[in-house]
């Protein structure tokens, strides 16, 4: 006996040569969502003064006022920092420039070509370095306001100030209101000055940590290639005495941008290494925030220059050699022949 069919069910009529398909699918008619029912509760008089007594629309009121003042704020120095920071980039783009064309430089070794291609270069590097430095300052400070800062104490001021009025009478309330905003009155005039370690040339950011290590590192690699090519860096022993004054004048260069001039009975009274050492790490450690290490390595380096100076003996046989060597690798074939290297 066949049962019932289901008004949802699917059947299969045929329909001719196309028995196969199955009807469309019946179409039920969605029911209609009823709306939320609004909640028409009224607030009663005490919620409505506990509601009116509420520090949420002073704070937000207030916390809108110094997010837009901080934003202004942080819009102007973030442009200013950003100028800073692109002269940085600037100067450490130059030093790895400078570093790759000292490798690939030829005929470094020869004492003139050493002077013009590698100390004249890097000493530009060093006093566009020291002139960011000198122009923008070292250290910046913020001065914030105890009442912008303390925007928690103000609001537990402020719960505090809720309760009291909940509690006390109108009269009461009021002269505590009165008493609050005397004491905000004064607060603003207080201020802080904190340190802001987000200052691109301040000494603990890593931007200016690692840039002055790399003007350090640049002046380090002029004083162990070309004719003082070596392991250890500034040994002026074996390469004579004109490439160790040319070392020391470029040493000092990099010290003192302007330096001062002396009488003729300070200079017989104080010696150039007195000089150095005394002047030698103030300048190193404001001018080119180097650290007390760096400023010592310099500072060795230019009295080891005064000493081979001061001995005035000729080059080494491998200085020598070192100096007149002619790497005929990328010469030309004119400049060949002028050397006699092909006949």
């Amino acid at each position: 006996m066949q049962g019932k069919s289901h008004a949802n069910r699917r059947t299969y009529r045929g329909k001719g040569f196309k028995d196969g398909n199955l009807p469309r699918n019946l179409k039920v008619k969605k029911k209609k969502a009823s709306k939320p029912t609004e909640n028409k509760y009224e607030k009663d008089d005490a919620d409505k003064e506990v509601a009116n007594h509420s520090p949420q629309k002073q704070s937000t009121s207030s916390k809108s006022t110094i997010d837009t003042s901080r934003k202004e704020e942080t819009v102007v120095v973030n442009e200013e920092y950003q100028k800073i920071i692109n002269e940085i980039k600037d100067v450490r783009r130059k030093i790895r420039n400078m570093q790759e064309s000292i490798q690939l430089s030829v005929n470094i070794a020869q004492p003139p070509i050493w002077r013009d291609n590698c100390l004249n270069a890097t000493l530009n590097i060093v006093n566009q370095w020291r002139s960011i430095v000198l122009y923008h300052g070292t250290l910046r400070y913020i001065d914030s306001r105890l009442d912008v800062d303390s925007n928690v104490d103000q609001a537990l001021d402020d719960d505090e100030n809720l309760q009291s009025c909940i509690e006390d009478e109108q009269s009461n309330s009021s002269s505590l209101d009165d008493d609050s905003s005397i004491s905000k009155d004064e607060r603003k005039d207080e201020s802080i000055e904190i340190r802001d370690l987000d200052y691109p040339l301040d000494v603990e950011n890593e931007l200016c940590k690692s840039t002055h290590t790399e003007v350090f590192g640049l002046i380090q690699m002029t004083m162990q290639v070309g004719p003082l090519k070596g392991s250890n860096a500034g040994y002026f022993k074996r390469c004579g005495k004109e490439v160790a004054s040319m070392a020391k004048d470029f040493l000092v260069k990099c010290i003192s941008s302007q330096p001062k001039a002396t009488t003729a009975d300070e200079s017989e009274d104080i010696q150039d290494g007195d000089l150095i050492s005394s002047e030698c790490q103030n300048v190193c450690m404001k001018e080119l925030l180097f650290t007390l290490k760096q400023s010592e390595n310099i500072e060795k380096w230019i009295k080891d220059a005064d000493k081979a100076i001061a001995a005035n003996k000729a080059p080494s046989k491998s200085a020598l050699k070192l100096q007149s060597s002619v790497n005929t690798k990328d010469m030309s074939r004119k400049d060949k022949r002028r050397k006699g290297k092909v006949k």
